[in-house]
């Protein structure tokens, strides 16, 4: 054991282990801390928010009942000289006067006595009966704290809006007619009726009212308060608070919310203002929640314990496993000594991997950029976008303007994998541009694709590029295609510097040769779109022979064209990526059925021949295979229709029925199988063999049309023409 410590300590991995349970112990303790403060902030916004929530409820209600009593004054003032009247001149008006307060009563929660004074009369009343306005101020309503006299002016007030009373004790035969005792706290609220304020609505709200609205539990120590122009109407509460001090604090905060010190007692005070000037306070000791943060340490304590006993468990049994681990390394470099702690060792072992590994990811990172760039130029990606995202995913940046297609090659005993390294190296120094190099074994050429935002920039680096080469390679050629913006003619590209590296042998290759300075003969004729047509209808129905004579056809009409050899290859590159495009199986591998790097192997018209017929026959046959995979129903119905082609009454309709299913799943199912609708099918089958008639027999156009199935050889040659671009006569013709 000795022994084994005293390794540790000359090898530091004790300090390690050390270390390391320090750093645990500190994120523990951070951790707490951090707990503890959030739990603090938590506790304390939960608390802010529950006072705010209490008061919002608080306020909601008497607003509410704030607002009848100033409807109840609206729908008065509308009453006009039915409410404004002399009791003597009109007696009646009176019954009709409390009926309306009775209604207001009986239905109102809030207060419990309405009265209603017209400045021009002597009576006041209420909703049982009028009592004149002497007797009212003297024996009616007693107020402890408002003599008659100041009564009597507030009753005949012109100011407009509302007068409280704040609550006091009261007396007087209206009260015990309600309430059965003779005296009660009550609030007294006073509102002139608009807006001539003739007359005075008195709303009494006894102490009931704000002992259910203002209520709060001894333990809550909570008081709850109502001013009204800094004067308090109304409070609840055990709390023993000064509200005058309280209110100096509200008016010097102007806070809706904050924590105040009164008589050295701690208190978070809550502010809301009604719309009717009414202020709306709750007090609520600081106690509270300071016993609910010392109730929580304990949770805080207990949980830091949790995390402690199996960290420690954790850090013991990862300082044994490290111990072993470091001795079962250091038994694999030292040769067998088990008992080794060698932390340099281990180091420099670990140095050599990751070299290893570095250079594992260089060659990954060759390969994956040799895909991309053999995929770009074979026109493997369908889009610009599709070009960029995988650029990407290969550390390219390819998303410029401009592209050009670089091909090397020498004739010589050289260095030209030094001078490929170099070239790349110099690529990757630039800022303007990118590329990458692969090399084409089988044409023993270097082919760079560069991409570039700026032509001179481009221009700079061909130069660049082309005197490495000069330097390291013996009978260095170099040529290039044109600028291209299109990322989806990265194939033409290709055969336009395959152009120039052919005429190297024709121009001087002691410097580039540019495609634009190599004469060509430009595109005179393009291939009309029936022969296309022709083609498509022959894969699609999978005709060999058709497909073979109409490759013959293109052949031909090249030929008399007199096209370049450059025009010739882009022509067969079209042609062959709108074979493989019409058999457009995300299954079906093409790698091995067509390669742009063929294409420059060709020289003759045959050649271009055997290419385009050698891609039509493979594609032929994945289309067979193909076709035996499909659903039991496409099979039925192709067969169905090949049997029975010539039948004039053979449609869609009657097809689905034969196979006992419905238009729309034929219509569907056989387009997803097969790329073209099940009638378009049908009518290339019909064409197909009205050729091979016209072709083999001496029948007439009309019964030709009648063996495939037209009835009408109007439609027929209509058919006909669309499908092969020639009448039927013409076809017979030339066949």
């Amino acid at each position: 054991m000795k022994k084994l410590l005293g390794d540790l300590r000359v090898k530091n991995l004790l300090s390690y282990i050390i270390t390391f349970s320090a750093i645990i112990v500190l994120i523990i303790l951070v951790m707490g801390t951090y707990l503890y403060q959030f739990y603090y902030r938590t506790i304390y916004n939960d608390f802010k928010s529950s006072n705010k929530s209490y008061l919002s409820s608080i306020s909601t209600r008497h607003e509410n009942d704030m607002a009848s009593i100033y409807d109840i004054m609206l729908q008065l003032a509308m009453s006009g000289s039915n409410v404004e009247f002399k009791l003597d001149e009109a007696p009646l008006k009176s019954i009709e006067l409390k009926e309306q307060l009775y209604r207001y009563v009986s239905v109102s929660q809030f207060f419990n006595q309405i009265l209603f004074y017209y400045h021009n009369d002597i009576y006041l009343y209420n909703h049982t009966t009028s009592v004149d306005i002497n007797r009212f101020l003297e024996e009616g309503i007693k107020l402890d704290q408002i003599t008659q006299e100041e009564f009597y002016d507030l009753l005949n007030s012109k100011e407009a809006g509302l007068k409280i009373l704040k609550e006091q004790r009261a007396g007087g035969y209206l009260l015990r007619g309600y309430s059965g005792l003779f005296t009660e706290e009550v609030v007294i609220y006073l509102l002139s009726l608009e807006p001539k304020k003739n007359s005075t609505i008195v709303y009494v709200v006894d102490n009931k009212f704000y002992d259910k609205v203002l209520k709060s539990h001894a333990e809550e120590l909570r008081n709850n308060y109502i001013f009204y122009k800094d004067q308090l109407i109304v409070s609840r509460g055990d709390l023993n608070i000064d509200s005058g001090i309280l209110l100096e604090e509200i008016n010097s905060r102007k806070e809706n919310q904050f924590q105040c010190l009164i008589d050295n007692q701690k208190y978070l005070v809550s502010v809301e203002y009604g719309e009717n000037g009414l202020l709306y306070t709750t007090v609520q000791s600081m106690r509270i929640f300071q016993n609910k943060i010392v109730t929580g340490q304990w949770g805080i304590l207990f949980i830091l314990l949790i995390c402690s006993i199996p960290t420690s468990l954790v850090i013991v049994i990862l300082s044994m496993g490290l111990s072993k681990k470091v001795r079962s390394i250091n038994a694999l470099l030292s040769e067998g000594e088990e008992n080794s702690y060698d932390l340099d060792q281990i180091e420099s072992g670990i140095r050599t991997l990751v070299e290893h590994n570095k250079e594992v990811k260089e060659e990954s990172v060759i390969l994956r950029r040799t895909k991309f760039i053999n995929n770009f130029v074979r026109n493997k990606y369908e889009s610009r976008e599709a070009v960029i995202e995988n650029g990407v995913k290969v550390n390219l940046k390819v998303d410029r303007k401009y592209y050009g297609i670089v091909l090397m090659g020498d004739r010589g005993n050289s260095n030209e994998s030094k001078a490929h390294r170099m070239m790349l190296d110099s690529i990757g120094r630039k800022t303007n541009v990118d590329g990458f190099g692969i090399h084409l074994i089988s044409k023993n050429q270097s082919l760079f694709v560069i991409f570039g935002d700026d032509i001179g920039a481009m221009d700079a680096l061909y130069e660049e590029l082309f005197k490495i080469g000069i330097e390291y390679c013996e009978d260095f050629i170099m040529a290039t295609s044109g600028y291209h913006q299109d990322f989806t003619e990265a194939s033409k590209a290709y055969l336009e510097a395959d152009t120039a590296f052919d005429n190297r042998l024709l121009v001087d290759n002691s410097r580039i040769i540019h495609f634009k300075d190599i004469v060509v003969k430009e595109q005179v004729d393009l291939l009309p779109d029936t022969y296309i047509k022709r083609l498509k209808n022959a894969i699609r129905t999978g005709d060999k022979g058709e497909a073979k004579i109409v490759i013959d056809d293109i052949c031909n009409h090249l030929k008399t064209s007199g096209q370049s050899l450059l025009t010739f290859r882009i022509l067969c590159n079209d042609i062959a990526h709108m074979m493989i495009k019409e058999w457009n199986k995300k299954n079906t591998d093409f790698e091995n059925i067509y390669n742009v790097f063929t294409l420059s192997q060709c020289l003759t018209i045959q050649d271009f021949n055997d290419i385009l017929l050698d891609i039509c026959c493979k594609l032929l046959e994945c289309k067979e295979v193909e076709v035996t995979k499909q659903s039991d129903m496409v099979a039925k119905a192709i067969e169905y229709m090949k049997n029975y082609y010539h039948n004039p009454d053979l449609n869609m309709s009657l097809l689905a029925d034969k196979l006992g299913i419905s238009g729309v799943t034929l219509a569907v199912e056989f387009k997803n199988a097969m790329g073209i609708s099940p009638s378009d099918y049908l009518a290339m089958i019909r064409i197909e063999n009205a050729k091979q008639l016209l072709r083999d027999t001496q029948l007439l156009v009309k019964e030709v049309s009648l063996a495939v199935g037209y009835e009408d050889d109007n439609v027929f040659s209509r058919r006909f023409k669309k499908y092969v671009g020639k009448t039927p006569g013409q076809y017979r013709m030339e066949y």
